[in-house]
């Protein structure tokens, strides 16, 4: 390096430094946030998957068809490795070994003395001693064929004492073939009985008492069978059905993989369909219903956070090309001369080179491995793609500013007072083209719509619809600005003060923020402002939905409940109001029960006393009709009721006549498209009490800090009470347990964050945009505050005119920004469907947090005690003289 190069590296040195800062900072972020983002899909992929993924591949064979493919249990190992032949790339990939097994039943057994009926699902695996089991008593090599004795199960200790067994026992089992004698040969005990092995055999390991609705009571049990026990059930021609399961690791799945399984899924699929050379089989897996759910999720987060994303790469390039900017308007005297002097572009770029790569090119250098070494994630493209963009830029972004300079453009600027700045055409032909293309890609956005999110997920004109807005929206910001300022500027001009005047005369004249500070501030608010509304709205949104698939508090679900229970409730602490409702799933309309005629769904309750106690679902739950008699219709079984009185009918029940008095277009726990009916509760307890039909099937529940072990207690005790009717997993719902399981959900999780640290980045890269401008151009703006000084303006004074004169281009960018990313959901339309998030509810409410829009007034003192330290920290009345004698930038 040159002794002119060196000094001149050393001149600007804490300039180069600062922007070397940024440039690492911006370089690192590009790397850490995308894979922050995917890091956290992968997540959600590797959840929706669970421990008991797998892909499953079953058939069913008996008597010779068995025989010739399945011999012995240890052929299912041979098959299985016939199917994993069969896998496409991803799913062969994703998958573990083989685990093939085989069972018969579940089938009655027979025993002296029992308590109750008892069913026996037996299992053949190719090999019984594995590291899932531990025998405590029997020999499994006893049960190969050729062995002597009858064949011989195992069954583990839960087992055997529900059935009563021990070792020695006799086990008949009624196959649809004819009876299965077994014995019991051995007692087990499984090694992590909740793992995916044993949830594939769960009846081996935990059996459970069913209770019938009219109270009878059956237990379910399982068993293991080695070689001689599957040869008899051949021998028997009873029906086998065999499993080969390929489970899948959640480590080995991606959010991307996940996302293109389903297509695989369908060719395995057809290729096992296909395959003659083994029993008839089809793939089964319980992943289909969560991939199309991952599916779903994943494809709207890559919308959302591909603007969010699109606009925060945009924010951090247009930091570092106004810090480029303006590091190169601080070689503007010497590059200058330089060109006025014949100095060719080479040259020029020899110049700026010389300064820029030795000390910002190992800042982008730095930046990259500091991300590299967060591990946030898996590096992706699109960091990549930035990252050279970054280093491209750090190079010939300040040359290609100084060339864009005229010749013999040296000396000092003109006035920003006197200065009327007017654009070029080049400049106004790529302002219409940015207009143009932020409407072309806009309007194709929309008319995409659904395809791109369901095909495509993230897309780039979708992320880059943002920017193009946000760009031409801070050039009309930059052409409309002068005008009202120009205006204020001649109403101040009235008054007796002179700061007023002066501020907004510079304001308008010259701008604080040029064209690519305003971008870089109004995308960096515009992107706040559309991760605020986004997430509220899906806060709001998933607590609507919540309130509408429990109803209110709390509710009991169960085939039959005690008419009792609902005074019974008032008794559990917390609870502050019950309403009972009765859904009968099938009813004629018009008809005696089981005749032909239109079918709809029945449901019985009191609508005025619901909706006092529905809470926030309130809004779902219709006015109750003036005849006493009326009825409710959805749209979809109005069609069918006509407008005349009528009857409804179902099997057991009264008919019950009806009028229809009106349409409900919702209603709590129903689908809008169900064809159901509302009637009043008190029907049926006026023509169906004598027939035992005025019992609730679901009670909802009003309440605070609900005593949930006291009211399970209660509900469980009323279904007892109520001929055993069966419960099911979703016995009693709590509105907020559904509403944390949606707000809290991993990919809910990966949206939010995304959209918090998207938020904190760029409203700290929007100040240091603001503190970036206001401090190179403090010193200009020093040398002509100093000649207002002399005229007798007072420091109080200054601090107001630093004010008045930043505060209308930032704040117009900043107001400009939030307005954009307001209407930022409403512009994308059909491409931000949060439905998914929602459990299929439309989210329609798009308004700002009232949080978010506090913490935005917060930008007004923030912007104005960063332009008062400025100015006060290039404050030169303690060298005033000097200033105006030399005419020294201070």
């Amino acid at each position: 390096m040159s002794a002119p190069a060196f000094r001149s590296i050393r001149t600007h040195l804490p300039a180069l430094l600062t922007l070397a800062v940024l440039v690492a900072l911006t370089t690192c972020l590009a790397v850490v946030v995308p894979a922050r983002v995917v890091q956290g899909f992968d997540r959600s992929a590797a959840e929706a998957v669970g421990p008991d993924g797998a892909v499953n591949v079953t058939g069913a064979a008996k008597g010779s068809a068995a025989l010739g493919r399945v011999p012995a249990p240890d052929a299912m190992e041979r098959q299985g490795a016939g199917w994993r032949t069969l896998l496409p790339p991803r799913l062969s990939r994703a998958t573990d070994p083989v685990d093939p097994f085989a069972h018969v039943g579940p089938y009655p057994v027979q025993r002296a003395k029992a308590k109750r009926p008892g069913f026996l699902r037996v299992f053949a695996d190719p090999v019984l001693k594995s590291s899932h089991l531990r025998f405590l008593s029997g020999d499994p090599d006893m049960e190969r064929n050729g062995m002597p004795g009858a064949p011989g199960v195992f069954v583990d200790r839960k087992n055997a004492e529900l059935f009563e067994l021990k070792v020695g026992s006799s086990v008949r089992v009624e196959t649809s073939a004819g009876v299965l004698a077994l014995r019991v040969a051995g007692i087990f005990e499984p090694i992590a009985p909740d793992s995916p092995y044993w949830a594939a055999r769960q009846a081996a390991v935990k059996p459970w008492i069913h209770v019938e609705p009219r109270g009878y009571e059956l237990q379910y049990g399982g068993a293991l069978m080695g070689e001689k026990g599957y040869a008899a059930a051949l021998a028997l021609g009873t029906e086998i059905h065999y499993t080969w399961r390929f489970p899948l690791r959640q480590d080995r799945v991606t959010a991307r993989d996940l996302r293109a399984m389903p297509p695989e899924l369908d060719r395995f699929r057809s290729r096992v369909s296909g395959r003659s050379d083994s029993i008839p089989s089809a793939v089964q897996t319980p992943m289909d219903g969560r991939i199309r759910a991952f599916v779903a999720q994943y494809a709207t987060a890559q919308v959302i956070t591909g603007l969010a994303l699109g606009g925060l790469a945009a924010v951090l390039a247009g930091s570092v090309v106004t810090g480029l900017l303006l590091f190169a308007g601080r070689l503007r005297g010497a590059l200058a001369t330089m060109r006025a002097r014949g100095a060719s572009r080479t040259q020029l770029f020899g110049t700026v080179s010389w300064l820029t790569v030795p000390v910002l090119l190992p800042g982008v250098a730095l930046g990259f491995g500091s991300g590299r070494l967060v591990r946030a994630g898996p590096l992706q493209l699109y960091s990549v793609y930035l990252v050279l963009a970054i280093a491209v830029a750090v190079v010939v972004v300040p040359w290609a500013w100084a060339v864009g300079w005229k010749r013999g453009a040296v000396g000092v600027a003109p006035r920003p007072e006197i200065a009327v700045i007017r654009p070029s055409r080049r400049r106004l032909v790529l302002e219409g083209l940015v207009l143009v293309l932020a409407a072309v890609a806009t309007l194709v956005m929309r008319r995409r719509g659904l395809a791109v999110q369901s095909e495509l997920g993230a897309d780039p004109l979708v992320s880059a619809v943002p920017v193009l807005l946000g760009a031409a929206a801070g050039m009309l910001v930059l052409r409309v600005l002068p005008w009202p300022l120009r205006f204020a500027g001649r109403l101040f001009g009235r008054g007796r003060s002179a700061v007023g005047f002066v501020g907004l005369a510079r304001a308008s004249r010259r701008q604080v923020l040029t064209l690519v500070p305003m971008i870089v501030l109004l995308l960096a608010t515009a992107v706040a402002g559309f991760g605020s509304t986004v997430d509220a709205a899906l806060v709001r949104g998933q607590r609507t939905a919540a309130w509408h698939t429990v109803g209110s508090d709390a509710r009991i679900t169960a085939g039959y409940l005690d008419p009792r229970l609902p005074d019974r409730l008032a008794t559990v602490r917390g609870v502050t109001g019950v309403a009972p409702l009765r859904m009968v799933p099938e009813a004629v309309v018009g008809a005696p029960a089981g005749q032909a005629g239109p079918r709809v769904i029945v449901v019985a309750v009191d609508l005025a006393a619901y909706k006092r106690i529905a809470g926030g679902a309130a809004r779902f739950v219709p006015d109750a009709p003036p005849a006493p008699d009326g009825l409710l219709a959805s749209p979809s079984a109005a069609a069918s009721l006509g407008t005349k009185p009528t009857t409804l009918a179902w099997v057991g029940g009264p008919r019950v006549n009806v009028r229809p008095s009106g349409i409900v277009r919702d209603f709590p726990a129903l689908d809008s498209a169900d064809r159901y009916v509302i009637i009043p509760y008190r029907l049926l307890r006026e023509t169906a009490a004598s027939m035992g039909q005025a019992f609730p099937t679901q009670v909802f529940v009003q309440g605070h800090d609900i005593d949930r072990a006291g009211l399970e207690q209660v509900a469980r005790r009323s279904v007892v009470e109520a001929a055993n009717s069966p419960t099911g997993e979703g016995f009693i719902r709590y509105h907020d347990d559904i509403e944390r399981a949606m707000t809290q959900s991993s990919m809910a999780r990966v949206v939010h964050r995304a959209f918090a640290e998207g938020a904190l980045t760029v409203a700290a890269y929007g100040l240091l945009t603001v503190l970036l401008v206001l401090l190179v151009g403090a010193r200009e703006r020093g040398r002509a505050v100093a000649h207002l000084e002399v005229l007798g303006l007072g420091r109080r004074q200054r601090r107001l005119l630093a004010v008045t004169e930043a505060a209308p281009a930032i704040l117009s960018a900043v107001l400009a920004g939030w307005v954009l990313g307001f209407f930022l959901p409403h512009v994308t339309g059909p491409m931000l469907d949060l439905r998914p998030y929602t459990s299929g509810f439309t989210v329609t409410d798009h308004a700002v947090n009232p949080l978010h829009l506090a913490a935005f007034a917060g930008a007004v003192p923030a912007i104005a005690l960063a332009a008062v330290l400025v100015d006060r920290i290039f404050d030169a009345r303690h060298r005033l003289g000097e200033v105006l004698r030399t005419g020294e930038e201070t």
